[in-house]
């Protein structure tokens, strides 16, 4: 009898343990969200930095030291062609450009050791020797007037009036009627573009996007390891300039029915694989997916998912295969 009683206290005692048991486990069991998976469009694109370029611009260059006493323009102003957009000071330049001929051929002069009297004797020769004698008869014949050379809008105007001009400058008339995008990506992802992909624009110089489409790609990468493409856009935008600076994010693919997740449920393995936790009979399973478009909202899944599961939402190292869950409301 008393082994009897023995053996009964010792199965009393397995199942109070296994009990005890099984309300720590459940106790220490943690609660999980989970998503359901959704179908929707996902965009494979490249993006890059890149610059608008005035195809039909016409550039007024004032390529010699000058002073402005008016500058007429400025970058937004409608112009005709003939229409006056600046005017040289024309005897403080001729005084200027006259003395830089004078003192450079001094100097040449010099270095050759070339006397005075030798120089008395070829006086006749050393007009030919000057930079800026054409410069100064086309500035007296001109008076000094600058004038658009085309019907257009000034674009750029890199000097103002007052100010001693040494370096070569310009004024910028356009008509905007053929502006293209240029840009570059390495080398390595020139392969995903093609002719005819579309790409929006976005720059802090102006509001909203530009829609354009790759027209051109070069067919030799530069020795920096970078293949320039082109874009065209509807030439209507509004205060849109040559040399600013744009952000291109170039549409590569477009998938309108793609498996998507959260991009918090999905983790990345490396390359184009990754995993991602269902639960199954109260345990979390890891799944093996295959990823494609990725961003800073979803995860494309191409392969190991139906799109029927509901995906576990948690860290990553926190959550291990097989063990127990608990599954509260989610979306």
């Amino acid at each position: 009898m008393k082994k009897y009683i023995k053996l009964l206290c010792s199965v009393v005692a397995i199942y109070a343990a296994i009990v005890f048991s099984c309300e720590s486990m459940l106790l220490s069991v943690k609660e999980y969200e989970t998503v359901h998976c959704a179908f929707g469009e996902a965009e494979s694109v490249v993006v890059c930095t890149g610059e608008i370029n005035d195809l039909n611009a016409s550039t007024v260059d004032i390529d010699h030291p000058a002073y402005f006493s008016e500058v007429m323009v400025s970058p937004g102003d409608e112009v005709s062609a003939g229409d006056v957009l600046a005017k040289i000071d024309i005897d403080r330049t001729v005084s200027l450009l006259e003395r830089l001929d004078a003192e450079a051929i001094a100097q040449m002069l010099h270095a050759l050791g070339i006397t005075e009297s030798l120089q008395a004797a070829i006086a006749g020769e050393i007009p030919e020797l000057s930079k800026y004698s054409k410069t100064i008869d086309m500035l007296l014949e001109s008076d000094g007037i600058i004038r658009s050379p085309r019907d257009g809008v000034v674009t750029e105007v890199t000097f103002v009036a007052e100010e001693l001009i040494t370096e070569e400058t310009k004024i910028v008339v356009s008509d905007r009627s053929i502006m293209e995008i240029n840009a570059s990506v390495p080398a390595e992802y020139s392969r995903f573009l093609q002719i005819g992909n579309q790409a929006v624009v976005t720059s802090e110089c102006f509001d909203g996007e530009i829609e354009a489409t790759i027209t051109n790609i070069s067919p030799t990468t530069s020795d920096s390891g970078q293949v320039a493409f082109s874009l065209s856009f509807d030439n209507s935008y509004n205060g849109l300039k040559s040399g600013f600076p744009v952000s291109v994010k170039v549409i590569t693919d477009r998938n309108t029915d793609a498996l998507l997740l959260p991009f918090e449920c999905v983790f990345e393995d490396g390359g184009d694989m990754g995993h991602v936790f269902i639960c199954e009979n109260g345990r979390a399973k890891k799944i093996s997916v295959r990823l494609g478009v990725r961003s800073a909202e979803y995860t494309q899944i191409l392969e190991g998912l139906t799109g029927r599961e509901e995906i576990v939402l948690a860290n990553d190292e926190e959550l291990l295969d097989g063990q127990y869950i608990r599954i509260t409301e989610g979306d």
